[in-house]
């Protein structure tokens, strides 16, 4: 395993792990560490070099309730223990640990933490990131399938739960969450908290009114405190609810839908479908040349003026589209009309026109479904483009 580097003070504390300690963190150090006794039941150790795990072990007896560490490169770090606290601690390299209970289960982990606390309690885990910026994902990394508890507590943390029926808890902070396969608990707490399923490997559908509707590693799991979900490199639905949500898929054609509130959907790659639904929504399709589709129901959907219309920030004429074709464009009719298409023109005070027009640098696509001459519907474009017909299907 390659070394990593250890800076700052690393404080190991054992709560009531008497008699014996086979190895702890002084098994496979290199024989430039020194061991010396402190005060209070701490072990100080100290030395800098490679530690490869051949090298050796030391038995310390008694009550070991701290053990610091300082300036060390180390490439193994096995523990006998059943708690364990970490503080104070910057890690820069290969970035992992392992910690081996009583029981000799084994947990492997990346520790770029600066507070972090396991209680080591058999195939279920509890681990408590406590008020530091923490990655923690024990059950993923092990491949365990156990029914684990991640807290990340203060600080802007990663949660991973693996395999597994898990409870993440993110606590204050910017939290990511991600439960992994299984029926997941998933509370981000304060703090712009996001639900990641961007490392699985089959489609995800998630709705956030119809927990029937869930499927892929997202059937079973329910949210609190979750304002972002993200997607990954499969073809995805996401579905919001009545708030602000945001949605953020990967490089394949996915469905975002987000109902009520003022939304932030972003398809990124891929050809997507885009379903702003009610309140002032902003739209991203994604970089690439595959086409876009922006789908409207009715006008309610983007209404007109600024911060009440929808925005779409990358629309590219003669590529994506809007889809407004289930309007009735010409409500003094009394059967369902189609839109007459006039560009730049301007609304004449006919029903059922559809237009454009230049403001303040960007785009506004207007219609007017009674013929009194002002828009009933408007979409705001980013930037100065050009419109045609075929840009929209009416």
């Amino acid at each position: 395993m390659p070394s990593i580097t250890v800076s700052g003070d690393l404080a190991a504390r054992f709560d009531q792990l008497a008699g014996a300690f086979h190895g702890g963190v002084a098994r496979g150090f290199s024989t430039s560490m020194g061991v010396s006794s402190g005060a209070d039941n701490t072990a100080l150790l100290r030395g800098s070099g490679l530690m490869p795990e051949t090298s050796g072990d030391e038995f310390l007896g008694g009550v070991i309730e701290e053990i610091v560490l300082k300036e060390l490169d180390l490439s193994d770090l096995p523990n006998f223990l059943d708690w364990m606290e970490i503080t104070g601690l910057s890690i820069t390299g290969h970035e992992m640990f392992e910690l081996v209970t009583r029981s000799e289960t084994t947990v492997t982990g990346r520790l770029d933490v600066a507070a972090f606390r396991a209680h080591l309690n058999g195939p279920d885990w509890l681990i408590d990131g406590r008020d530091a910026p923490d990655t923690i994902a024990p059950s993923d990394w092990l491949r365990l399938e156990g029914d684990d508890t991640l807290r990340g507590g203060g600080g802007s943390d990663r949660l991973d739960g693996g395999a597994g029926d898990d409870r993440l808890i993110g606590g204050p902070g910017n939290d990511v969450l991600e439960g992994g396969a299984g029926a997941d608990d998933i509370d981000g707490g304060p703090g712009h908290d996001i639900v990641s399923y961007v490392g699985a490997t089959r489609s995800v559908r998630v709705d956030l009114q119809t927990e029937a509707y869930l499927y892929g590693d997202a059937v079973g799991d329910r949210f609190a405190n979750v304002e972002e979900f993200r997607t990954g490199s499969t073809v995805d639905q996401l579905r919001g609810d009545a708030g602000a949500n945001v949605f953020r898929t990967g490089a394949l054609s996915d469905r975002l839908y987000g109902r009520a509130g003022d939304d932030v959907l972003d398809g990124q790659g891929g050809a997507d479908a885009l379903y702003g639904g009610m309140g002032a929504d902003v739209m991203t399709g994604g970089p690439d040349d595959r086409r876009d589709r922006f789908i409207y129901f009715n006008a309610a959907e983007s209404r007109p003026g600024a911060g009440s219309r929808d925005v779409i920030t990358d629309f590219a004429p003669g590529e994506d589209r809007i889809e407004i074709s289930r309007f009735d464009a010409d409500t003094t009719q009394g059967f369902k009309q189609a839109f007459d298409f006039v560009g730049l023109n301007g609304l004449s005070g006919t029903a059922g026109e559809l237009g454009y027009r230049h403001e303040n640098g960007d785009t506004v696509v207007e219609a007017d479904m009674d013929g009194d001459g002002r828009p009933d519907f408007e979409i705001e474009l980013a930037g100065v483009l050009s419109l045609a017909a075929d840009d929209f299907l009416i």
